[in-house]
């Protein structure tokens, strides 16, 4: 509903260019922010430069003028970094921190499990001496009261809009269809469904092909839950809950093993393929053409009649081969940096110097953070590409904030 409201009035003041503009200034605040943190010598030029990198060589350009939600996942992890890693963080500015991971973490359902990973990291820390000196303990509260405000508000709009429509909201039935599509849920309704028990029993004997086939027909099933009766569509949903626990308890280690698959497939898929289906795509679909929304897009209307946009670009194409390989590159960097730093980090007779130690901080956290974005959209959603790539540009954020910090001569360390 947060960005449902975001988009709404961003594209009826100023087109699509509106939402752009906010996810842009957005991003930019908190990358600023954070070379300020980690690289405080860097000119202004330097980070300026780096920013453009990160503009075209990674997934950060792409989302930033996505009009979809991942982008604030990037961002929530980077303002929850910068709490992390700035322990003299003035008390206004924790607060705006926080009401931007609150406003961020409000924007999709996996945003909240990737704050709950970096708090468990955060107090995890507090046992490591390495590391426990370059964390702020306080952020593991910041960020555990914006979750808090993020599950409040979504209880509170929930009720008011039952209370407002006198219907009971639920969402897609996507686990239903991800159990489904992974083995477990379809064997379940083969093997079980002469007890009666699921709804869902009427889709038995139909073979769809992934979870997308299952909720919207996207693979040619004639029938699927979208098209089913409003009956059979809302039986499905209240009884999702009990039939996925019934398929994943009836056949656990086919679903541990696809969840498993599905996480090391999501961490190769961090490009922009989204770039090949542009809006030639989107206006030759009826579910688009019509959309109230295509009408705040400037010059569509040459692409609605054909005579606009192409299907194959091949500029768009080569921009999306060169971001993966430069991503490639960059988890390869920060991995071997990583291993390589950590041994000497350990070592009692170690300085303990704030710049590397917040890079290194940083890497760790990131890798680990890209590691369960990948088993959260993957096992529950599957592989597609832009779920990694709204968080793996951060890798190069962080490569990119140590270049400038050696770049700067390690200057003024403890101005961070």
């Amino acid at each position: 509903p947060t960005y449902s409201l975001l988009v709404y009035v961003m594209s009826s003041l100023f087109s699509v260019y509106g939402v752009v503009a906010v996810q842009s200034m957005l991003a930019a605040w908190v990358i600023f922010r954070f070379f300020r943190l980690v690289a405080p010598a860097a000119s202004t030029l330097s980070q300026s430069i780096a920013v453009a990198a990160l503009a075209f060589l990674t997934p950060l350009g792409f989302h930033t003028a996505f009009v979809m939600p991942d982008i604030f996942a990037g961002i929530f992890v980077v303002a929850a970094l910068i709490l992390i890693l700035e322990r003299e963080l003035a008390w206004k500015e924790m607060l705006v921190l926080t009401g931007l991971l609150a406003f961020s973490a409000t924007m999709h359902a996996t945003i909240i499990a990737l704050g709950l990973v970096l708090i468990v990291l955060v107090v995890a820390c507090r046992f490591v001496p390495p590391f426990r000196s370059g964390v702020n303990q306080k952020a593991a509260a910041a960020i555990a009261a914006a979750l808090i405000l993020c599950v409040g508000f979504g209880a509170i709009y929930k009720k008011g809009a039952e209370l407002i429509t006198g219907n009971t909201m639920h969402n897609a039935p996507y686990l239903a269809g991800r159990v489904i599509a992974d083995g477990p849920g379809a064997r379940y309704i083969e093997t079980h469904c002469d007890e009666g028990r699921f709804a869902i029993c009427r889709f038995q004997g139909i073979d769809f092909k992934d979870h997308n086939d299952f909720l919207w027909g996207t693979n040619g099933a004639a029938q699927n839950w979208v098209v089913a009766d409003p009956e059979l569509k809302l039986a499905v949903q209240e009884e999702e809950k009990a039939f996925v626990i019934a398929a994943v308890s009836a056949y656990p280690w086919q679903q541990l093993q696809a969840a498993l698959q599905h996480t090391a497939t999501q961490l190769t898929f961090f490009g922009i393929r989204e770039t090949a289906n542009g809006a030639e795509d989107m206006m030759g679909s009826p579910a688009f053409m019509n959309n109230e929304l295509m009408t705040h897009v400037p010059n569509l209307e040459g692409c609605a009649t054909g005579t606009r946009c192409q299907a194959h670009n091949p500029l768009r194409e080569a921009w999306g081969s060169l971001v993966y390989a430069c991503l490639l590159v960059t988890l390869a960097a920060i991995v071997t940096l990583t291993a390589i730093r950590l041994p000497h980090i350990f070592s009692p007779k170690a300085p303990v110097e704030t710049g590397p130690q917040k890079l290194l901080i940083a890497g760790v956290f990131i890798l680990i953070v890209l590691l369960a974005n990948a088993a959260v959209c993957g096992s529950l959603s599957g592989p597609h590409d832009r779920y990694q790539a709204r968080v793996a540009w951060i890798a190069f954020l962080v490569l990119s904030s140590g270049i400038l910090y050696w770049k700067s001569g390690r200057r003024d360390e403890t101005a961070a």
